[in-house]
């Protein structure tokens, strides 16, 4: 339900923080209780994923991954249990694979795509990206989940901007990428970027993300607020879009700025 986050990891301004949606596994019913109806739809967020907002009306979790029927190696140490594993050893008759659900391994998903990212920067000879530019990239390039528990407008306290979508992070779609060259010294400043868009049949999308400096742990969190806008001009004059203004998945025009999250769609 929501406001359900608890720890202060999870409601922190500047890490990833992941729910679960489902995975497609109909392998029977694992050892934490979850039978094959929640793993039957990859677009469903599964129950026990926790929902936001926040205690100060921020926005999370910010991605999801699968987070149920997950396979995954055993530790080979001699003293492993499976204590905290729903199956020790899934399936029988071997000591290399154990079988469970929560978002503890949906978060560890996303952790590994941060890592492949870094790694795709640095194979293109570019400066590995910084966790904000980590976080923006990958958010940036999330699917809308449409299932039971979701189905909802981004960003949204129940899937953030989407589930993990790696194919399309590492697709061949031009990208104009800014991290951490330009420095806001003065209430009031803007960067401005300008393009065109080459094919409009094909979605356009901006994300705007910083680390935030260290606030209030009572109250309001945030310092700083960037306002991400974009200005779309069809031949009869510029459109504004505001960051985080969306119908379901798609940006509406108008509306207000986000003073509160730190991360802008």
């Amino acid at each position: 339900s929501a406001s359900t986050l608890g720890d202060t990891g999870a409601t922190s301004k500047n890490t990833l923080v992941v729910g679960a949606g489902e995975n497609f596994n109909q392998a029977g019913t694992d050892g934490c209780g979850v039978a094959n109806n929640g793993a039957d739809n990859a677009q469903d967020v599964i129950g026990f994923s926790s929902r936001g907002p926040t205690a100060d009306n921020r926005i999370k979790p910010d991605l999801m991954a699968p987070g149920t029927h997950i396979y995954g190696g055993t530790s080979q140490d001699p003293g492993y249990n499976g204590s905290g594993v729903c199956d020790q050893f899934r399936p029988p008759g071997q000591t290399l694979y154990a079988w469970s659900s929560g978002t503890s391994h949906a978060t560890p998903a996303v952790a590994g795509a941060a890592a492949l990212l870094r790694q795709w920067f640095l194979n293109q000879n570019s400066p590995a990206p910084s966790p904000a530019m980590t976080k923006a990239y990958l958010m940036n390039t999330a699917t809308w989940m449409i299932g039971s528990g979701a189905n909802d407008t981004l960003p949204s306290n129940n899937q953030g901007m989407g589930r993990l979508n790696l194919a399309r992070s590492f697709d061949s779609v031009s990208r104009i990428l800014i991290d951490q060259t330009r420095t806001f010294d003065n209430t009031g400043e803007t960067h401005v970027i300008g393009g065109s868009i080459v094919d409009s049949t094909k979605p356009f999308r901006v994300t705007l993300a910083w680390t935030d400096a260290p606030g209030a742990t009572i109250g309001n969190s945030w310092v700083n607020n960037l306002d991400l806008e974009v200005a779309v001009d069809g031949g009869s004059g510029p459109v504004l879009y505001r960051g985080n203004n969306f119908n379901n998945n798609q940006s509406q025009s108008g509306g207000a700025a986000d003073g509160r999250n730190n991360v802008e769609s």
